[in-house]
């Protein structure tokens, strides 16, 4: 029968909430609750995904948004546009997406970045308005902080270690003076949007060995990450809004970008139902805190148990 995986991670304020719905409620009263296991949110969906953890974020994803111009043999970083706003004595940093960069003025800045680099042999590869890439011929000592995690963020707290930080400190302080003087942000400045003015390393490695091919399960998610790892290991990549009537073998949801309230009643609501009645064998529900909840049809039948208050996921 078939097996579910519902990754929805909230923010505390939110989960406080949820655990008073109806569906929320009845999981938190039957399932078996097991420790989550990583703390990443990226290291955590490898990990639902059955993959070996931690998967380098920077090669995954450069293979899905490259193609044919995707060196496995190489060691990746991601570089990434970034918006950073002074605040006291460190700066704030906000995704390209949040500052609403177009892929005209993302081109422009790769462009200008590639003429300005070219004699050191530094090259970027665009991959998506919001996701850039150095490859370099073997591995560099670096280790970085995601994407995620520095987002608004206090940047002293979440700078890149190892021997060969300074130079690429260098390389981007440079970067962000060429970005300050370019058409694409004296534009944005002219009109009131927030600049690109800074660059995010992170996601550092080569292509992972070890990853296990998938091609029963069925993954569902518009995070590009989520669907790199599916690509790598073979699975079928579907855009469903809501629990289907027919089930595959294995489904993993990923529901992060997705409003509570819609996905209670669109995914777990029905899901819990159809456990209830046999349909579903295994449905595993990650909130994003420490725990996790794993329901099957046997539990179901323990009218005995009691409704038990979970860890939520810290306030952040």
């Amino acid at each position: 029968m078939p097996a579910v995986t519902l990754h929805a991670p909230v923010e505390a304020d939110t989960a406080r909430v949820l655990i008073e719905r109806p569906a929320v409620a009845t999981l938190l009263r039957f399932a078996d609750v097991y420790p989550a296991r990583e703390a990443d949110l990226l290291q955590r969906q490898a990990h639902w995904l059955h993959q070996p953890t931690p998967l380098a974020v920077a090669p995954l994803t450069a293979a899905m948004d490259l193609g044919e111009g995707f060196d496995p043999d190489a060691f990746w970083l991601r570089l990434d546009p970034v918006h950073l706003v002074p605040d006291r004595d460190t700066l704030v940093l906000f995704t390209a997406e949040e500052a609403g960069i177009e892929p005209t003025e993302a081109r422009a800045l790769v462009d200008a970045f590639n003429a300005h680099f070219a004699v050191e042999g530094v090259q970027l590869q665009h991959g998506a308005a919001d996701r850039w890439y150095l490859s370099l011929p073997q591995p560099v000592d670096i280790e970085t902080v995601p994407l995620h995690a520095a987002r608004h963020a206090n940047l002293h707290h979440v700078q890149p270690r190892g021997h060969s930080v300074s130079q690429w400190n260098r390389l981007i302080n440079e970067a962000q003076m060429l970005f300050f003087q370019h058409p694409v942000n004296e534009r944005r400045r002219e009109a009131g949007l927030p600049e690109i003015n800074g660059l995010w390393l992170w996601g550092e490695g080569g292509w992972p060995d070890g990853l296990c091919p998938r091609p029963e399960l069925t993954v569902v998610s518009h995070d590009p990450f989520v669907q790199a790892v599916a690509r790598a290991i073979e699975a079928e990549i579907r855009p469903l809004e809501a629990l289907p009537a027919q089930l595959p073998e294995a489904l993993y949801v990923d529901l992060s970008d997705v409003d509570p309230g819609q996905w209670v009643e669109a995914w777990l609501a029905p899901a819990i139902q159809r456990v209830r009645g046999g349909e579903i064998d295994s449905l595993l529900v990650d909130l994003g805190g420490a725990q996790a909840w794993h329901l099957t049809p046997a539990a179901m039948k323990k009218f005995w148990r009691r409704w038990r208050r979970p860890r939520l996921p810290e306030p952040t």
